[in-house]
């Protein structure tokens, strides 16, 4: 089997990016778990945005702020700067988030930001409304409870995945490949991620 894409993992990341791809493109996401089972769905409070350029350099403070010294400032900068973008696709793709009384986003103040700039949907199921709203807007197809256990490469560049589907290895091959399953929670013997 050959894809265009193969996206590893069915969380906000993996959902999005297919979204993305044009529709005419082959795609294969890859979850090891029925849809449903991922961080993103269990995810409460809100989504943090930058509110205008203005607000960037702000936000990337706050964000590095919030997160206690453990962020990438490359990746908190990018996601500043890419932010209110993705949330107004995700608006006009029909996403609904929280409004007020007059129906204008509702924008709250939480953790360590020194202005309101968070997003719910559902109030604090943000994640679990986001995450439906995506499986219902792809049209790729699905592979699921297919675990990844290697990814092919080429002088560094991925070509392709081995799963293990209903017992059995098998290659399935892509010109790009997209890894987004997720964080390492299920490493700890403790935490408070979904059981993947």
């Amino acid at each position: 089997m050959r894809y265009d894409y193969i996206i590893v993992g069915a969380g906000i990341a993996g959902l999005y990016a297919a979204l993305n791809i044009p529709k005419e493109k082959s795609v294969l996401i890859i979850s090891k778990d029925p849809l449903w089972e991922c961080n993103t769905f269990y995810a409460q409070g809100g989504i943090s945005t930058a509110r205008d350029e203005l607000d960037i350099p702000l936000h990337i403070e706050d964000t590095l702020k919030a997160g206690a010294g453990l962020c990438d400032k490359k990746a908190v900068e990018i996601l500043s700067r890419e932010s209110k973008e993705v949330i107004n696709d995700l608006i006009i793709r029909g996403f609904e988030f929280d409004k007020d009384e007059n129906g204008n986003l509702l924008f709250t103040k939480e953790a360590a930001h020194s202005k309101a700039r968070i997003l719910h949907a559902g109030g604090d199921a943000t994640g679990r409304e986001l995450h439906l709203f995506l499986i219902n807007k792809i049209d790729h197809k699905v592979l699921s409870g297919a675990v990844v256990t290697d990814i092919l490469c080429d002088n560094g560049i991925g070509y392709g995945v081995t799963v293990r589907y209903r017992g059995i290895l098998q290659n399935i091959y892509c010109k790009n490949l997209f890894l987004a399953s997720g964080g390492i929670g299920s490493l700890y013997e403790y935490h408070t991620n979904a059981k993947t």
